[in-house]
């Protein structure tokens, strides 16, 4: 099973390009993932860290409007619809605000995973770019955090 969560980390890392980590952005490596912060969702109900227990989380911090967003976004839907099955969660998480353009945005795109909207996260994950990732193990703790 640990083999299995191990290539599902390096799957993610290497096929969506993730290849650095972010030196401005503060390191999780090692520590519980932060409660998300989020004004609303597309594609789920909410979401709290607790509830993500016992399933592999990556977190995917874009913008709509950006092209390496944009590109991430075309790699993380494959990934997810092949890996939902065997315990992948991803969630992706916009600090745009309008709800509609998201989710319309969503459903353009073919995104089927759960989005958060109007989120506060990135400040409890220390971004300084977008987009960036990071990946939960089943515990909830953060396993790989970086941007492409």
């Amino acid at each position: 099973m640990k083999k299995g969560i191990a290539a599902l980390i390096i799957v993610l890392a290497v096929t969506s390009g993730f290849l650095s980590l972010n030196a401005s952005a503060q390191s999780l490596l090692k520590r519980k993932a932060p409660e998300l912060d989020v004004g609303d969702w597309v594609n789920s109900g909410a979401l709290k860290m607790e509830d993500l227990k016992r399933k592999v989380v990556n977190l995917e911090f874009y913008a709509p409007w950006s092209l390496p967003s944009r590109d991430a976004i075309v790699l993380i839907r494959g990934i997810y619809k092949k890996y939902k099955v065997m315990g992948l969660e991803v969630i992706s998480i916009t600090k745009e605000k309008n709800r509609e353009f998201v989710a319309e945005f969503a459903r353009r795109n073919d995104i089927l995973n759960p989005i958060a909207v109007r989120s506060k996260s990135e400040k409890k994950y220390g971004l300084k770019t977008w987009p960036y990732a990071v990946v939960i193990d089943r515990g909830g703790l953060v396993v790989w955090q970086g941007d492409p």
